[in-house]
């Protein structure tokens, strides 16, 4: 490593490169540790498992377009957690993962011109259901499609 020709020490190192002490002593142990290569590789992480289910987040994004409980000017992500565990089996739910969902469909609830569902009853939930169970299905191995000499084709 240059910085061991140069002599440099890890403040040095992490000023120069930009990045934290911390940073620098790790990469330079892994570099001892089994070299190069080593030391720029990082192990998987796996995370977490997703809290809430294709079919549970439908219902969070429902919600939040809906009027506000009474008394209430908007949806606060606390109160949409807390209605997603009323409404599921859920023991609890944080306000992160219910900012996380609406922020991955680009909703954003405190907004007042966005289109959102005007009532959200158990017919609405069914028909949500049913358009997630088809996007869950997977893929028809000989789809139709449309030919380049005319009618529909793909056989």
């Amino acid at each position: 490593m240059a910085a061991d020709r140069h002599r440099l020490t890890d403040k040095e190192v992490a000023k120069s490169v930009g990045v934290g002490t911390s940073t620098v002593y790790r990469t330079r142990k892994k570099y001892v540790e089994g070299g190069l290569k080593h030391a720029l590789s990082e192990r998987r992480r796996p995370g977490g498992a997703r809290k809430l289910t294709d079919k549970e987040e439908a219902p969070v994004s429902a919600l939040a377009c809906t009027d506000p409980p009474s008394g209430r000017s908007r949806w606060t992500l606390e109160l949409l957690a807390g209605e997603v565990v009323r409404l599921t089996d859920h023991d609890s739910l944080s306000k992160e993962t219910v900012r996380r969902r609406l922020s991955e469909n680009e909703l954003k609830p405190w907004r007042q011109s966005m289109w959102c569902i005007p009532k959200v009853d158990g017919e609405c939930v069914a028909r949500m259901e049913d358009i997630l169970d088809l996007y869950a299905e997977p893929p028809e191995s000989k789809r139709r499609t449309r030919g380049r000499f005319g009618p529909w084709r793909g056989y």
